[in-house]
């Protein structure tokens, strides 16, 4: 749901820039700071994405089109990054929703019926 795949990246265009500053161990956040090459560094390569190489569980991507904590940009790259190196990957979208996925009924159990289905599959398929 709506994954942090690439901290470096999601600093510049997320609404919540001071929690990547946070979570990268780079201390407090200032608007109009500009990072240095060894804190991009240092961003991406406690990302996901600098480790997609390795990837080779299954993964269901769901992402709210209207998400401006985590932009839909960090899942849609991670997903294309997965497919080119041949991970079972899905992506669902949902052009209405921001970061919770629950902004209706509808999309609320869209998101958990596929969610079953995929375990279920994963299961059962196994």
């Amino acid at each position: 749901r709506n994954p942090v795949t690439n901290c470096a990246f999601m600093v510049t265009e997320t609404d919540i820039p001071d929690w990547c500053f946070i979570e990268g161990g780079l201390g407090s956040y200032h608007p109009g700071k500009f990072l240095s090459s060894e804190q991009v560094a240092k961003l991406y390569h406690m990302s996901p994405i600098a480790y997609a190489s390795n990837i080779r569980t299954p993964l269901l991507m769901l992402l709210g089109m209207k998400d401006l904590r985590v932009p839909p940009s960090q899942g849609l790259n991670f997903f294309k990054t997965l497919k080119a190196k041949g991970v079972e990957t899905r992506c669902l979208t949902y052009p209405e929703s921001t970061h919770s996925l629950s902004d209706s009924v509808r999309t609320e159990a869209d998101v958990w019926i596929n969610v079953i289905q995929w375990f279920n599959k994963g299961v059962l398929d196994a």
